[in-house]
């Protein structure tokens, strides 16, 4: 049995969506523990009216009056679950019809594996009018097969919807930090890494991360509207776990680490400097070798190689 955690407030569109993707899983061993934190409760029945019969006793809904935050959401449904494995699936993502299948059955085949990622697809989209319209996809995390630690630190690699793991790392762990209005999924990632090894599953995107540009309000994304917070709750982030580190084993290495950065940041500039000297260079010597043509108007050039010099050059690669 898997618990799919999914936190919602007041997005009517996208959480129909939402339900109509769990339901169309090829896996029925789910549960739903749906919170609505701090929506209107009315327009939630309403939304829900369709799908009760599909979802029937698998339905599980928290109220909460005001919101109390993503992490703290999480944190009530996953304390309300009594599943073997949890996944979170916020309301404005969506699943391959065999993302359960796959992901939890990787689990059973791998014991000793605490979390498994699925291979993610970003989805930009649009609201207009009554339809979510998307206009373009791409790759999230680029073609890492390998979940780090050491790759972590740089960025958040995996995103909730791809994120599957077993409810025995609560005991371990702990629970989503409440205190963090962002980057709370991050710091649990942080945590999850520091302890166990997450396996990855590559191949075809079976998790899909929804975004929409440009769209404030309800309807946007946490990671565009709240940007600002994301980035100062970073470094915050950052700076309790140096500061930490600091109390435990002193500044040596952290001051030993940046003044290396610094240098070789600047070795790169100086790399770079001499880079542009010499494509300098061979722009001037270009400027010899090629030859100004008119084009159609008054005082209008381009300035191309001579065909001579351009058919000596496809000869000489021909014979390589």
């Amino acid at each position: 049995m898997i618990a799919i955690i999914m936190r919602t407030k007041d997005r009517p569109l996208l959480l129909k969506r939402a339900l109509a993707d769990v339901l169309a899983q090829t896996s029925d061993d789910w549960e739903l523990h749906l919170v609505n934190d701090g929506g209107d409760p009315h327009a939630l029945g309403r939304t829900l009216e369709p799908f009760r019969d599909a979802l029937g006793e698998r339905l599980r809904i928290i109220e909460n009056p005001t919101s109390i935050g993503m992490e703290a959401a999480s944190n009530a449904a996953i304390r309300n679950s009594r599943s073997r494995y949890i996944v979170v699936h916020d309301d404005d993502d969506t699943w391959h019809p065999r993302f359960l299948e796959r992901m939890v059955g990787h689990l059973e085949d791998h014991p000793e594996t605490m979390g498994v990622v699925a291979s993610t697809m970003l989805v930009w989209e649009r609201i207009d009018g009554n339809s979510v319209v998307e206009f373009e996809r791409e790759r999230f995390g680029g073609g890492a097969v390998d979940l780090t630690l050491a790759s972590a630190l740089h960025y958040n690699r995996f995103v909730p919807i791809s994120f599957v793991y077993r409810r025995a790392v609560h005991q371990q762990i702990g629970y989503f930090r409440e205190d963090l209005p962002v980057v709370g999924d991050y710091e649990f990632h942080l945590r999850f890494l520091s302890a166990h090894r997450i396996d990855f599953v590559p191949g075809e995107p079976l998790a899909f991360w929804h975004q929409r540009p440009g769209l404030g309000g309800v309807m946007g994304n946490s990671v565009i509207v709240g940007r600002d917070d994301h980035t100062r709750f970073d470094a915050l982030l950052r700076d309790e776990h140096l500061r930490r580190y600091a109390q435990e084993n002193g500044v040596g290495l952290p001051l030993h680490l940046t003044s290396l950065i610094d240098q070789r940041t600047l070795d790169l500039h100086h790399r770079i400097d001499e880079v542009l000297q010499r494509l300098d260079a061979v722009s001037q010597r270009l400027d010899h070798v090629t030859e100004l043509v008119p084009l159609h108007g008054p005082g209008a050039y381009v300035r191309r190689f001579p065909r001579s010099l351009l058919n000596r050059l496809v000869r000489l690669f021909r014979r390589r």
